[in-house]
């Protein structure tokens, strides 16, 4: 009976061997399942991305159109080329290369950005290459310059909070004129323009219209 047990000793060897590699690899098995799965790219072909529309960039040569927007004489003079230009009224239209316009960009944005000329370029090209787009949308065009004292009070109120300052001064210039040639007598139009504007517009009525 000795012999038979010694007999049977490595079987139950084997039968520990077999039993040590099952809960090894069960181990394996749960480790990899606890661990995180490694983020794998996909592509989603139907997935919208949003690029920035790069600005195209116009021939630096092109002659563009600008009109001046001050109520006065207005002299463009090129830090860069030396090159000037005279609007001797408002609404007056001068030539100016785009190069020229990138220079004045540069070193006397206020005519761009007041603004003191207002780029007049039909395909938009050159207003967006300038940065000048949104800022055209929102205010208030040249040709409703002349005739926004003829609107409701409501309406001059709601154009002139989008209106950039350079617009606002040639406003105020031409509201003080209409008054003072009797044009303009409006109480509520003058009252909305002061409060719009920031200046004071009543002292230029005749006491009869006061």
């Amino acid at each position: 009976m000795t012999e038979e047990t010694n007999v049977n000793q490595p079987q139950d060897n084997s039968t520990e061997e077999i039993t040590q590699d099952n809960t090894t690899n069960t181990t394996q098995e749960s480790v990899q399942k606890t661990q995180p799965k490694k983020a794998t790219a996909k592509t989603n072909t139907g997935a919208k991305t949003t690029q920035r529309k790069k600005r195209v960039k116009p021939d630096l040569n092109e002659l563009v159109a600008c009109r001046s927007v001050v109520d006065g004489g207005l002299t463009y003079k090129s830090k860069k080329s030396g090159t000037r230009v005279r609007w001797d009224n408002f609404g007056d239209e001068e030539y100016l290369e785009v190069g020229e316009l990138v220079t004045m960009r540069s070193s006397d944005k206020k005519f761009l950005y007041e603004p003191w000329i207002i780029v007049e370029d039909d395909q938009g090209d050159v207003i967006e290459f300038l940065g000048l787009k949104k800022m055209y949308e929102d205010m208030i065009g040249i040709d409703e310059i002349e005739n926004l004292f003829k609107k409701s009070p409501k309406k001059i109120s709601e154009l002139l909070k989008k209106t950039p300052s350079g617009i606002k001064e040639t406003v105020a210039s031409k509201a003080r004129k209409a008054i003072e040639n009797g044009d303009l007598y409006d109480l509520r139009v003058i009252g909305v323009l002061e409060k719009e504007l920031g200046v004071q517009l009543k002292i230029f009525l005749d006491e009869d219209n006061e």
